[in-house]
């Protein structure tokens, strides 16, 4: 008797165990399933994604496309002047053009022209080089717009701007991306350097530019923070240096918050410029501080 009991409760067991792994088996199972994508699941997402970045404005968020415009610098002033401006798409684009806006210059007004367009269906990668004759003394402001419309139904027209900004001077040209503010912070920064280099070695004193600036950047290499630790200095110790960077930050942040760039009726074209980068990357805590006369 004792047996039958035994084998009984030996078989109830087995069950339990069965019924138990089956159904812990079961909602494993399922869980897998609920929580791992189908294509179809992954498509949709896909698609749902790009709409709702298409469906926001463009100027709250960086538009699928890469836009840029640089100057070929030149050592010949009374050259011509050479502009790179490339435009690459990461989605397929339906159609698209590729405008600079060039300024009024000496004797010639302003005017808008047409590098590239074109009806791809497919990602748009150009590099366009611009040449025009040598630019008299002045400031002059390009601007790139590259418009185009994905390459899907009932797609909206997309733009974005770039700009160059070029100072000719008698002996040089300079440029920069973010404004004629941000030109003279670079000048001014230069100075410092030299000024910096010649007090770490005054031999070079008489040595040419291009020396002096790899010597600047070799410091840089084996110290990539010794400039601006030497900057901060001078600030403290020369009060018309402290003066002339409270100056440029000032005057090149207010230039980087009211760039926002307009085409011809008035509407807002692609994202704001760059942030302007102060002429020290770190805030001098208030112990460095020159102090107010």
């Amino acid at each position: 008797m004792t047996k039958h009991v035994s084998f009984f409760i030996f078989l109830v067991a087995i069950v339990g165990i069965s019924v138990i792994v089956l159904v812990y088996g079961s909602g494993l199972r399922d869980s897998m399933t609920s929580r791992k994508p189908t294509n179809e699941q992954v498509q949709m997402n896909q698609e749902t994604s790009v709409e709702g970045r298409f469906n926001q404005s463009y100027g709250k968020i960086k538009l699928p496309a890469e836009l840029s415009i640089e100057f070929v610098e030149t050592e010949d002033v009374l050259g011509p002047v050479t502009i790179i401006v490339s435009a690459q798409s990461k989605i397929p684009v339906g159609s698209g053009t590729v405008k600079l806006k060039v300024p009024h210059t000496g004797a010639e007004a302003g005017r808008t022209e047409e590098l590239w367009s074109g009806s791809p269906s497919d990602f748009v990668d150009e590099t366009i080089e611009y040449v025009r004759d040598a630019l008299p003394e002045g400031r002059y402001h390009f601007i790139t717009i590259f418009e185009f419309t994905a390459d899907t139904e009932n797609s909206e027209k997309l733009a974005m701007s770039s700009s160059l900004y070029l100072d000719v001077r008698p002996t040089k040209i300079l440029s920069s991306n973010i404004s004629f503010a941000e030109i003279n912070r670079i000048e001014f920064r230069k100075e410092l350097e030299k000024r910096i280099l010649m007090s770490m070695k005054p031999e070079l004193e008489n040595s040419g530019l291009k020396l002096m600036a790899l010597e600047i950047a070799n410091l840089k290499a084996l110290d990539p923070g010794i400039m601006d630790r030497k900057i901060a200095e001078l600030a403290v110790e020369d009060p018309e240096v402290a003066r002339m960077m409270m100056e440029l930050n000032r005057v090149g942040e207010e230039a980087g918050s009211e760039q926002v760039e307009l085409d011809a009726e008035g509407e807002r074209i692609g994202i704001p410029a760059p942030p302007y980068r102060a002429l020290v990357e770190r805030e001098l805590p208030a112990s460095e501080r020159p102090k107010e006369e």
